[in-house]
């Protein structure tokens, strides 16, 4: 994600195109098949003269419609009661908008599979979750490689370089690990047929979510930060889905015996 410059306006008077064109070209000419993923910023200067709702829903849909063909809004960030004379830094979601700019966090959405198939997982005390799914077979080419590290442990997501889709999940480390006595129990709202999907074309950095990886009696959960608003798949891997439809969580079905051999008790 980025943002326009003042500057960049070309004689159509087409920012925003003139914006796109110049990040597809720096990106090699190549754009992901869903576009560019932007985030909105709106804001109202008084709560008393300006409904905060309804001007942030005119103010959203006029972004939707600038963007629409170029891309879509992964992320909304609103200010009420702030005026445009405030500096970004001063105006708490103008703040936040700064840095998911800054950050360029990877957005993982899912694809749905006729036969996406179960994956082969395995519990360990030092690795404590290895999941791989079948799709990787054969392959000549590297995966594509998405790594998530900080104090609670270490994640890698596997891509196939060609499709796009998950292929293998490692959890090389978790120190910090919480274990929970409440089952997890995540109900699956979605189709059994959705995998994560990285779009080949994209060019993204390590993402800087949090991890949060908690040991359930059912189930080991990984999160990235945001909680997932449905689940979808089937066991023994499922996936945590987003309001964007975008990848907020893994979990991973064990048995009691599978849970003791990674936390030693």
């Amino acid at each position: 994600m980025g943002m326009i410059a003042a500057g960049s306006q070309r004689a159509g008077g087409d920012v925003l195109a003139a914006w796109a064109e110049g990040l597809a070209a720096r990106r090699g000419g190549v754009r992901g098949r869903g576009g560019l993923r932007f985030a909105f910023y709106g804001r109202v200067s008084t709560e008393d003269w300006q409904d905060p709702e309804s001007s942030r829903a005119r103010q959203l849909a006029a972004a939707v419609m600038l963007v629409a063909g170029r891309g879509v809004i992964v992320a909304e960030f609103f200010d009420a009661g702030q005026s445009r004379v405030l500096p970004w830094v001063r105006r708490p979601q103008a703040a936040e908008a700064r840095k998911v700019h800054r950050r360029r966090w990877l957005v993982i959405t899912m694809k749905q599979l006729s036969s996406p198939g179960s994956p082969d997982v395995e519990f360990d005390a030092y690795v404590p979750l290895t999941a791989s799914w079948s799709n990787a077979g054969g392959l000549l080419d590297p995966p594509r490689y998405a790594a998530l590290r900080d104090e609670n442990g270490y994640l890698e997501l596997k891509f196939h370089p060609e499709t796009g889709i998950l292929t293998e999940v490692v959890l090389a480390a978790a120190p910090g690990i919480q274990a929970e006595q409440g089952n997890l129990d995540p109900r699956s709202q979605g189709t059994d047929d959705l995998m994560p999907y990285l779009d080949p074309g994209d060019n993204f950095p390590a993402p800087g979510d949090r991890l949060e990886i908690r040991a359930h009696p059912d189930y080991l959960y990984v999160s990235f930060g945001r909680d997932p608003g449905h689940w979808a798949g089937t066991d023994p891997v499922i996936f945590g889905i987003a309001e964007d439809q975008s990848l907020a969580a893994i979990a991973a079905r064990w048995t009691p015996a599978e849970r003791e051999s990674v936390l030693g008790n």
